[in-house]
């Protein structure tokens, strides 16, 4: 359990670096790039940081990431697309009200 606590908490501060140096604009870029292999990877990188990070879910919400995502988990987009956009938008779940506002 001790492992699992050290593990969040480093994921945590490597999310608040990728904030500082700007990452957050580049990965809402990638949701909409030509290739689909940098679409569902930016997707999943999206996923995992805001797994049950608030302050993470609303700088990606601030930047405009659900009509991204959403676009992304509709078809005719590649199913690897669908499955990762659907699980950054499941990442937002806890950011729901939040999200409401942003449509």
């Amino acid at each position: 359990m001790a492992g699992s606590f050290g593990r969040a908490k480093s994921r945590s501060i490597g999310v608040q670096h990728l904030h500082k140096i700007g990452g957050v604009p580049v990965l809402l870029e990638l949701l909409e790039s030509p290739a689909p292999g940098l679409r569902w990877r930016a997707a999943e990188v999206v996923a995992t940081c805001v797994a049950n990070n608030p302050p993470v879910q609303e700088w990606f919400l601030e930047g405009g990431v659900l009509p991204k995502l959403l676009a992304l988990a509709a078809p005719p987009q590649p199913p690897s697309c669908r499955t990762k956009a659907l699980l950054a938008l499941s990442g937002l779940v806890g950011a729901v009200l939040r999200a409401c506002v942003c449509v």
